[in-house]
């Protein structure tokens, strides 16, 4: 991952720059960077706390992506933290995570920041249940496309495109499955997805395309039926990918969850 400097300003902002800097070997003095550069938009400072007992979580992380790095804080003993938030577009992504809780992700909107005042922003972290699969303990942004995209909404995206495809394994223990549990749930933050994107568990797709987002260009939560039979016990295997429609569509996504369903007689829907 790239390195992140900063920069304090006059008026309390600061820059973001990442930096990658490529050396080929035995060629003394050369080389190429990347120096995009990002002015504070306003700051956003909250508490994490546990959901079911309200105390705070220390040590929680915070994390907020930038186009080729990314910002994170820890929280304080008394579960609070605060962190200076880049012009990342109309809308961006921060989240917060913990060793055995489940990890949370809020919009931020562009709109609701300001350099007189900070934005107040608390997660509620549920603990970690056999019934929930987390794919990244402290999830992070991903872009898929090419890059060739533009709109008013698709062309803000918080990071450039990692590629086509976004492939995470995953493992279940047999007491996850049939008959414990007779159904599935994948969810996942999505923003700019427009065509019919595919998902795949097992090399099986999923019925249901990864195809609508918000229009205003913000970040929502996606929920698609994943049929139990497409799980096995020990090592799985998801795979999201971009498809072609006139170019590689250009979506981002964060925070994939799958939740264990224990569904009544009748409320499969595999017609």
């Amino acid at each position: 991952m790239s390195p992140s400097i900063n920069f304090p300003l006059k008026g309390g902002k600061r820059f973001y720059v990442s930096i990658a800097a490529i050396l080929e070997a035995g060629e003394e003095g050369t080389g190429s960077s990347e120096v995009p550069v990002f002015v504070s938009e306003g700051s956003v400072a909250g508490q994490v706390i546990d959901s079911q007992t309200g105390s705070p979580i220390p040590e929680a992380i915070v994390h907020l992506d930038i186009p080729g790095s990314s910002i994170e804080v820890l929280t304080d003993v008394n579960g609070e933290y605060s962190v200076e938030i880049p012009s990342l577009g109309d809308y961006c992504l921060i989240s917060a995570g913990k060793d055995g809780y489940i990890p949370q992700t809020v919009n931020i909107e562009k709109e609701s920041l300001s350099a007189d005042a900070t934005l107040t922003i608390d997660f509620e972290l549920n603990k970690m249940d056999e019934n929930v699969i987390t794919f990244e303990q402290l999830p992070e942004v991903h872009h898929l496309g090419d890059d060739e995209f533009g709109g008013a909404v698709n062309s803000q995206f918080q990071k450039l495109s990692e590629g086509l495809e976004f492939t995470q394994t995953f493992t279940l223990s047999a007491a996850q499955l049939p008959p414990s549990y007779n159904g599935a749930e994948l969810l996942l933050d999505v923003k700019g997805a427009q065509c019919k994107n595919e998902i795949y568990i097992n090399g099986e797709r999923l019925k249901e395309y990864l195809n609508e987002s918000p229009e205003d260009g913000s970040f929502g939560q996606v929920a698609l039926p994943v049929k139990m039979e497409n799980l096995q016990e020990g090592e799985n295997t998801l795979l999201i990918t971009s498809v072609y429609c006139k170019t590689y569509d250009d979506f981002e996504f964060s925070n994939v969850q799958m939740y264990l369903l224990r569904e009544a007689a009748g409320d499969d829907d595999d017609d």
